[in-house]
């Protein structure tokens, strides 16, 4: 992913009303853009297994580098 695929998609997601899909989407997205240089690997795994549904969600979307899901919002 370049730098500007990953600025754009952070401005798609700023576009989000719902809170939790949003902050697990962008710590995804920063996940995925940045790769192991981000975050320890057990915040990584507290991501992955997030209790809340829209927060797993957004954080696997935006690890996988997909664009945000207007449809959870």
């Amino acid at each position: 992913m370049t730098e500007n695929e990953f600025k754009a998609l952070m401005i798609q997601a700023q576009c989000l009303t719902n809170g939790d899909y949003l902050r697990g989407y962008q710590q995804g997205l920063h996940h995925h853009y940045h790769g192991k240089n981000f975050g320890t690997d057990e915040k990584k795994a507290q991501w992955h297994n997030s209790s809340g549904f829209r927060e797993r969600l957004g954080y696997h979307d935006g690890f996988a580098g997909k664009p945000p899901s207007y449809e959870l919002d």
